[in-house]
């Protein structure tokens, strides 16, 4: 069920001008749609269900790994490998099989699953000073 979008009436716009002298018509109009937006109800101004879907699939995009170089090119960005993680994750793998479990490496740098168990690698950053 939609909602009906709620028009600002001549006896509100009055007395909203009366309150707040030295303003104008356009601001009455203003403040009746915020206060509309507040309210959480529909506005003329809201995008359309076809908008919303453009909106969301525009958003979607511009997290692409993808960026533009100063010439206008796209360029894709790629993650160097943590050699350091890769080589813990692969010591303590080789240490689980040593010791009889049938250990599955579902991220190389990452995370390692064995059993009912999954062990998770993260590297901290350096705090700031």
């Amino acid at each position: 069920m939609k909602k009906e979008i709620n028009w600002p009436t001549d006896e509100w716009l009055k007395n909203w001008l009366s309150k707040h002298p030295g303003k104008t018509n356009d601001d009455a109009d203003c403040a009746w749609w915020d206060l509309q937006i507040d309210k959480g109800n529909p506005t003329p101004y809201d995008l359309t269900e076809e908008q919303q879907k453009q909106v969301k699939a525009m958003r979607k995009n511009a997290k692409s790994e993808k960026s533009v170089n100063a010439y206008g090119k796209t360029v894709k960005r790629e993650r160097k490998p943590n050699e350091a993680k890769r080589e813990i994750v692969e010591i303590v793998a080789q240490a689980l099989t040593a010791n009889g479990y049938a250990v599955n490496v579902s991220n190389i740098e990452r995370q390692i699953d064995f059993g009912d168990f999954s062990l998770t690698l993260t590297q901290h950053r350096k705090k700031k000073e």
